[in-house]
C-alpha cells in the first residue's frame, strides 16, 4: 500500500484501511511517500495494490462534457482496471467530448442522449466492479472534494479478485472519514458510494450500497 499522508491526523484513516484489510487476511506493507514520489509511483507503475492520499478534487460544474473529460482522465491515468467494456465506453464518451470541442454543431439532443447513455454504462460498470472506492464528499464554491482510494485491479494483483474488492469496500467504516473531515471542514460532509452521485446525470437507479 503506497500512501501520501497529507497531515499526521489522517493516520486514523490509514489505520482504518489497514485494519480492515488485515481483517480479511491480507498482509499490508504501508509505504509512506512524499507527494511527488507517490504520484509518480501510483501513475506510472503497477507495483502496488492500494494507493491512498490526497483529496479528489473535481470542478463544481454539472454538465455531461465535464463528466466525460473527468472519466477520460480517470480511466487513462488514475484507475487500474482490466475491463474491455469500461475502456471501450470511456474511449467513446471521451471521444465525443473532443468531437464536441472541435465541432459544436454536432451537439444536438440525440448526441447528448448518447453521451448520457454511455455515462450511465460507465457508472454501472464502476459500481458493479468497484474499481475505485469513494467514501465521502463535500462541496465548496468551485470544487467538489472527496476521499477515495484506488485499487490495482490488473491481472496478477491481489485486487484483481472482484469479490475481494467488493468485500473490502463494504467493511470500511465511513464514519472514520466523516469524523476526521468534520473536525475542520466548514462545509457539510456526506457519505458517498458513487463517483458522480451528486451529478444531475447520475443514474439514480444504482443503489447506495454494494453489489451482491
Amino acid at each position: 500500500m503506497i500512501i501520501w499522508l497529507e497531515f499526521p491526523e489522517k493516520q486514523v484513516i490509514v489505520d482504518e484501511i489497514i485494519f480492515k484489510a488485515e481483517s480479511l487476511g491480507l498482509s499490508v506493507n504501508p509505504i509512506y511517500l512524499n507527494f511527488d514520489e507517490w504520484r509518480e509511483r501510483a501513475t506510472f507503475t503497477d507495483d502496488w495494490d492500494l494507493t491512498y492520499g490526497g483529496i479528489l478534487n473535481i470542478p463544481n460544474v454539472d454538465d455531461i462534457f465535464t463528466h466525460a473529460y473527468i472519466l477520460g482522465i480517470l480511466n487513462y491515468i488514475v484507475l487500474k482496471p482490466d475491463d474491455p467494456k469500461l475502456i471501450k465506453q470511456t474511449d467513446k464518451i471521451y471521444g465525443m467530448f473532443w468531437e464536441a470541442q472541435e465541432n459544436p454543431y454536432v451537439v444536438d439532443e440525440d448526441f447528448l442522449d448518447d453521451m448520457t447513455d454511455k455515462f450511465h454504462d460507465i457508472e454501472e460498470c464502476l459500481w458493479e466492479n468497484q474499481y475505485m472506492f469513494t467514501f465521502v464528499r463535500w462541496v465548496e464554491p468551485a470544487l467538489r472534494n472527496g476521499e477515495s482510494m484506488n485499487v490495482n485491479c490488473l491481472p496478477g494483483r491481489v485486487f484483481a479478485d472482484d469479490a475481494l474488492r467488493l468485500e473490502f469496500n463494504s467493511i470500511i467504516d465511513r464514519s472514520v472519514f466523516l469524523d476526521y473531515h468534520s473536525t475542520y471542514n466548514p462545509y457539510p460532509v456526506y457519505e458517498f458510494y458513487h463517483m458522480f452521485q451528486w451529478a444531475s446525470y447520475h443514474d439514480s437507479s444504482l443503489p447506495n450500497c454494494y453489489p451482491t
